[in-house]
């Protein structure tokens, strides 16, 4: 279970960059004097759900750890009975 745990949260992750990238658009307008005003714009929806995705992923990982932890300990633990 671990496993695929590890596998759900690197696929989240990997959403996550995805989706932060479409969430932040850089638009290019012209300004005073031919010059060029750089304006970025953050799409909200977007930006949550990568944000929501890498929480997720966190947690997940947090939860793989724990079970790899107690799988250790309970394999200690019938080893020396």
């Amino acid at each position: 279970m671990a496993g695929l745990e590890l596998v759900v949260a690197i696929a989240l992750t990997l959403f996550a960059f995805w989706a932060w990238q479409r969430g932040v658009i850089t638009v290019h307008l012209p300004g005073p004097d031919g010059a060029r005003e750089v304006v970025t714009r953050s799409l909200g929806s977007w930006l949550t759900g990568a944000v929501g995705a890498v929480t997720l992923a966190g947690l997940l990982l947090i939860d793989a750890i724990r079970q790899l932890v107690l799988a250790v300990k309970t394999r200690g633990s019938d080893a020396g009975t």
